[in-house]
């Protein structure tokens, strides 16, 4: 099995912290937007609405809010990292929409080489235009933040990149023996 790359497993998870800013609640609105500039500290109670309104962005991920509350981002990056946000919505379609259609492909009752080779191919060149627009982002996300800042970033990303490894571990020690038994019968 091949292994991933861990740039594009970094830029992924700061992906991730974007896309948390990019939620829309049910009515379609940003959640960001809608607070408008009280979301980006130009009132007295920006502090407080910040944290309300990236926890409820955020649910249950409160380390990650934490997180980005730690940064002391200034106003002028939050304005340009909210606006990188919303850079990677197509590239995330894309790749949701290919993995879709090489699952439909797959189990599709009239299932064809063809047609799988077509769809794993276009899932393979998502992922590659993701890879490529997640290291373009993370460069840019370089340029907003302080030497300090990144540092915190990329600290974090390796944290999380542990954690993910630990509970994929965790999950194999769990799932492997079920299986083992469930064919052995």
């Amino acid at each position: 099995m091949k292994r991933i790359h861990p740039l594009f497993i970094a830029s992924l998870a700061v992906c991730s912290v974007l896309a948390a800013l990019s939620y829309q609640d049910a009515e379609g609105q940003s959640l960001g937007r809608r607070a408008g500039a009280r979301f980006l500290g130009a009132s007295n109670s920006g502090g407080a609405l910040q944290s309300v309104i990236l926890d409820r962005i955020l649910g249950e991920r409160g380390e990650l809010a934490a997180f980005l509350k730690s940064l002391d981002l200034t106003a002028e990056q939050k304005v340009k990292l909210l606006a990188l946000r919303g850079s990677m919505k197509d590239d995330r379609e894309a790749l949701k929409a290919s993995g879709e259609a090489l699952r439909d492909a797959v189990t599709s009752d009239t299932a064809r080489e063809d047609a799988i080779r077509a769809a794993a191919d276009q899932l393979g060149q998502s992922i590659s235009d993701a890879a490529v627009k997640a290291s373009e982002t993370l460069a840019k996300i370089r340029s907003i933040l302080t030497a300090e800042q990144y540092t915190k970033v990329k600290e974090f990303m390796e944290e999380r990149k542990t954690e993910r490894q630990a509970r994929r571990e965790a999950i194999r020690e769990k799932v492997e023996p079920l299986l083992d038994s469930l064919l052995a019968n």
